[in-house]
């Protein structure tokens, strides 16, 4: 499977690489609107759109921090452990989800209990 995790990593330091960039874009767009402030409606639109673009940037380092995560547990040789039960993850599932923590078995059972009401 080493082989394998090589492949996960490349593609994730290939999308770590490419949300840096979007947010290098963002925040140089930003900069650009800020000095071309028109009316008030412009100001309005550039409110929103500020807002706007704050959630992207908030989602994309949240990607970031789980993919640096994902790389230091590769590094760590904990990559593909299940939390929950220690077993290996499914290949398939961490192609599919580079961030599972959890083995198909246990995050479903995770899933039922979850549904279980309480009381």
């Amino acid at each position: 499977m080493k082989g394998d995790i090589n492949k996960i990593r490349e593609l994730l330091l290939a999308q770590r690489q490419e949300i840096l960039s979007k947010i290098q874009t963002k925040s140089e767009e930003e900069e650009v609107t800020a000095s071309n402030r028109g009316d008030y409606v412009d100001i309005a639109t550039d409110g929103l759109a500020h807002e706007l673009s704050y959630m992207f940037e908030e989602r994309e380092k949240e990607k970031l921090r789980l993919i640096d995560e994902t790389l230091e547990n590769i590094e760590q040789g904990t990559y593909g452990e299940c939390m929950e039960c220690g077993d290996e993850i499914e290949f398939e599932r961490l192609l599919a989800l580079p961030f599972a923590k959890l083995c198909l078995d246990c995050k479903s059972r995770e899933e039922r209990r979850s549904k279980i009401p309480i009381g």
